[in-house]
């Protein structure tokens, strides 16, 4: 079977830049091609159109605000405790905490 040439066009420094990636990939533009190609006639479809171009569900949006709110309270749990502390007063702690300084080094 004889080999056929593809030309598609594009910005330059996309071009080389998607070669770097390629290269550090351990891949060449020609195999990735040939992927998409082989993908596309056993699935007729793309491999990322759909996913992409599709609207995301209500009960898809819940769970990311969901998991939003988790990591708010996450990240609250863990900043409470210096919260009320100036920026000085936090230093202070984590000296004292370390064994670098004691309570009275500040008085």
């Amino acid at each position: 079977m004889a080999d056929a040439m593809i030309t598609a066009r594009m910005i330059a420094s996309k071009k080389a830049t998607g070669n770097q990636v390629f290269e550090k990939l351990g891949s060449t533009l020609s195999q990735a091609i040939n992927q998409l190609y082989d993908y596309v006639i056993a699935e007729k479809k793309l491999p990322f159109s759909e996913e992409h171009s599709q609207k995301p569900t209500v009960q898809e949006l819940r769970d990311v605000q969901q998991r939003m709110r988790n990591l708010s309270k996450e990240f609250s749990l863990g900043m409470s405790r210096f919260s009320h502390m100036s920026d000085d007063e936090i230093r202070q702690e984590r000296l004292i905490a370390r064994g670098l300084a004691t309570e009275e080094s500040f008085q």
